[in-house]
């Protein structure tokens, strides 16, 4: 337990800065050592898996990495590691962009009781980018301050399935882009019934439901989503709360929520990367029911709550139901309840509700699943003509669960 808190302490600190590309000068001096092969140093006993590309909610390709490095590689001192990564369109410019990742020391204090020798764990960290349709080749140079390497390249193609052809694409194909600066005009889409309030509950989860990060790819599907629905959905206001089941905690909490608080959300999410829990966490087997019951139970009973509620985000790995003993009554006057439930398409076949669903049922709310951009854009629709109904009764039936089929445009 020990080694394991020690552990946790470590990669709590680990930070990633934002993406940026280089300018000409520092790009050529990549080019060359690219090209002509590194010569001096150390290697850096990493590894980087590739990530194929996928179509995400803004109708380009996500693509990127993850790397891995041994924890013990870095001897327990501060380290800072640049990755350089190339990306090259069979017909096109490339473009090179950059992340750094500093890594900590190990206390003084703490020196005396860590073993790193012994220790078999990683620091690990993701890259992104987005490309229109196209074959790339793509390098990845990594680098640290102490003059030591890692080197390694393959090879993407970005397609559109038979599902995706009629996606409207927007970049051009052979293009690369990096990850844009999200950003939202900071004010709700208004509507004619004056004072209505929206509550947005942002479930910050991976889409792989077995991984404990949240991964480059992971921030761009919830950000770009978040966006298109604070776009699309009328309301006079806007809270937004992000949380996390895993992490039993709140990552982010706004009743306002303006564009100065989405740079902060954004900010917010990139350090969920660590993929840490809190000792105190994992000594609460229950914890998620409870935060999860917190988080409904405060939009029924608070004096300002949102007149509508919705939860957003890739299906979770909590598939336990949430009792409804710990729930607070949903009778007249609570707000109405909805689930954006996001199945990446490689969990086709295997979609089990997860603890929200259960959640969103208890208080006889709206289900919609999606599996796809254009699935979204329908469940936003679906969801639009729902809130412009006047105050209907709540469905007697309980819960409703808009499945694919459903939202499947005739």
């Amino acid at each position: 337990m020990r080694r394991r808190l020690i552990l946790t302490l470590l990669l709590s600190a680990v930070t990633a800065n934002a993406q940026w590309q280089l300018d000409h000068e520092t790009s050529a001096k990549v080019n060359r050592a690219l090209d002509a092969g590194i010569n001096g140093g150390d290697k850096l006993k990493c590894t980087v898996r590739p990530i194929d590309p996928f179509l995400d909610f803004s109708f380009r390709f996500d693509s990127g990495y993850v790397a891995a490095c041994p924890v013990k590689e870095f001897g327990g001192k501060p380290d800072t590691l640049i990755a350089y990564t190339r990306i090259m369109p069979e017909n096109g410019a490339p473009v090179i962009l950059a992340n750094a990742y500093r890594f900590p020391g190990i206390p003084a204090s703490m020196a005396d009781r860590v073993d790193l020798s012994k220790l078999a764990n990683n620091f690990e960290m993701s890259g992104g980018f987005v490309l229109g349709e196209g074959q790339f080749k793509v390098d990845v140079l990594m680098v640290d301050n102490r003059n030591r390497f890692y080197r390694t390249h393959w090879t993407v193609k970005a397609r559109r399935n038979r599902q995706e052809k009629g996606a409207p694409l927007t970049l051009a194909p052979n293009t690369v882009s990096s990850y844009p600066l999200y950003s939202w005009e900071g004010e709700p889409k208004k509507i004619a019934r004056p004072g209505w309030r929206l509550t947005i509950l942002l479930d910050a989860a991976p889409m792989m439901p077995r991984s404990d990060k949240l991964r480059a790819w992971d921030r761009a599907f919830l950000l770009d989503a978040l966006t298109s629905l604070l776009r699309q959905t009328p309301a006079e206001s806007v809270r937004l709360i992000a949380f996390n089941l895993d992490q039993q905690r709140e990552i982010f909490r706004q009743d306002h929520f303006d564009r100065a608080g989405f740079t902060k959300l954004s900010n917010a999410l990139s350090r969920l990367e660590l993929g840490t829990v809190s000792y105190k966490a994992l000594g609460r087997k229950a914890g998620w029911a409870e935060m999860l019951a917190q988080l409904v139970n405060e939009q029924i009973t608070q004096p300002s709550s949102s007149d509508s509620v919705i939860f957003l985000g890739p299906a979770g790995n909590i598939n336990a139901k949430l009792p409804q003993s710990m729930l607070n009554p949903c009778g007249t006057g609570a707000p109405q309840f909805f689930y954006l439930e996001y199945f990446p398409r490689w969990r086709l076949g295997r979609e089990f509700s997860d603890a929200i669903h259960s959640a969103v049922q208890a208080c006889n709310g709206q289900v919609l699943k999606i599996h796809s951009p254009g699935e979204f854009a329908e469940a936003i629709r679906k969801l639009n003509e729902h809130l412009a109904v006047s105050n209907a009764p709540s469905n007697s039936s309980g819960a409703t669960t808009w499945t694919r089929e459903s939202l499947r445009t005739n």
